[in-house]
């Protein structure tokens, strides 16, 4: 997660090859690839700007819905750092909702893994502050019963995600 390596990554044009790993069939690749693009967009606006740009966003909600489940927890790790605060956080948001990736995140909560619960809850947190539309789209698919279900399930930082998820949702106005 080093910035200077980040950048050397992206310049060198692997940022490109790792979306198109992302679609690879093989589900092995898919998980590495996520991993990877995780690694390149963590806590760095300049490559999280690029994945947004790159097609990163719509090939990461298409993991969300298949796949190993260790493919699915890093992608969904991944767009909550492409949703950080700042102008790229701001589009790749508006990429997660507009590419339709509020209803397999909110497919997430189901999930038998208390990991991809949570990681889902706090994706949906970031996604849904200050964004009414992403919090109504939340709720819209279904999203509040599963979020009130992980309140009295799991740890308590997993009861913890789903309040918060919930505040973010609630406080929104249509």
């Amino acid at each position: 997660d080093e910035p200077t390596n980040q950048v050397s990554l992206a310049k060198a044009g692997g940022l490109q090859h790792l979306v198109g790993w992302l679609s690879n069939p093989a589900p092995e690749v898919q998980v590495s690839a996520a991993r990877a693009m995780l690694s390149v967009a963590s806590n760095n606006a300049t490559t999280q700007a690029l994945v947004g740009r790159l097609g990163g966003v719509p090939a990461l909600i298409k993991l969300l819905t298949g796949g190993l489940l260790e493919a699915r927890e890093h992608a969904c790790c991944c767009l909550w750092h492409l949703a950080s605060p700042g102008d790229a956080g701001e589009a790749n948001r508006a990429l997660v909702f507009d590419d339709g990736g509020i209803p397999p995140l909110v497919g997430l909560l189901v999930s038998d893994s208390e990991l991809a619960c949570e990681l889902a809850a706090m994706t949906l947190i970031r996604l849904a502050e200050g964004s009414s539309r992403i919090a109504m789209q939340v709720a819209k698919v279904g999203g509040i019963a599963p979020l009130v279900r992980l309140l009295i399930a799991g740890r308590p930082s997993l009861q913890q995600n789903a309040a918060a998820c919930l505040a973010a949702v609630a406080r929104v106005a249509k």
